[in-house]
């Protein structure tokens, strides 16, 4: 029995769309046979992609221009956690593609503090990919949490939390995603009709090790590498929408 948890458990009916021995499953019994058969393959969509791409405004700015912004800002960060800064380079074919990638050398301690916050599976798989936690992600955090505190993150993969739980979470399905550190406390977050935004937990080790990008809207955007290549291969020109 493997013990990686199976990332289509609620649609089945994806695993017709995968090569091999996928397409002939028709129960959840058959899933140990489809993990072991192809345990790469589950642990790839149960990962988040270690590569951060940013399709670059050439119109704005170089490539070089950003790459050199966003190595300031990663080594100011690698020098506040510890942390060898993270390879940065120009596609070789998409030119006006950057490629981030992870932090070299980061792990993340499993020694949990009892200070337990829980985000939504939206938020959580955000935080993979470089983000921090803003406030409406937020679904449980204890009492006893102040500002400043180290706390430790989980994502609600299971979506059985209730909004503003108080007591810690064993109801359903959890994964641990980082920790990080309180910049806003349970009653900020709940108490009263206020509607907090911003930024109230910000992470300083993610166990996707994708560091946390940060460019000014204009000379740039978080895009995926299929994406940026769709661009090139349509090549729009002015006037024309792409559908």
């Amino acid at each position: 029995m493997t013990n990686r948890h199976f990332p289509f458990k609620k649609y089945m009916n994806i695993l017709t769309h995968f090569p091999g021995s996928f397409k002939n499953v028709n129960c959840i019994s058959d899933l140990d046979t489809i993990l072991e058969e192809s345990n790469y393959l589950s642990g790839w969509f149960l990962e988040a992609p270690k590569f951060t791409t940013i399709r670059i405004n050439t119109l704005a700015i170089s490539p070089e221009e950003v790459k050199q912004i966003i190595e300031t800002g990663l080594r100011e960060e690698s020098e506040k956690c510890c942390q060898t800064s993270a390879l940065i380079y120009t596609h070789p074919v998409l030119t006006d593609c950057l490629v981030i990638g992870p932090w070299h050398d980061q792990d993340v301690k499993n020694d949990f503090s009892n200070c337990e916050v829980i985000v939504d599976a939206a938020c959580g798989a955000a935080v993979l990919r470089g983000a921090d936690v803003f406030a409406p992600g937020i679904m449980g955090i204890p009492k006893s949490v102040s500002e400043g505190d180290v706390v430790d993150v989980f994502a609600d993969t299971d979506g059985k939390c209730l909004r503003g739980l108080l007591v810690k979470y064993n109801e359903g399905g959890k994964v641990f995603i980082g920790t990080g550190v309180a910049k806003m406390t349970r009653k900020e977050l709940f108490e009263g009709d206020s509607h907090p935004n911003g930024i109230a937990v910000e992470i300083i080790q993610r166990i996707s090790r994708v560091p946390r990008i940060s460019l000014p809207i204009q000379f740039g955007l978080l895009q995926n590498l299929p994406s940026i290549l769709c661009c090139h291969v349509l090549n729009p020109q002015p006037g024309q929408r792409a559908l």
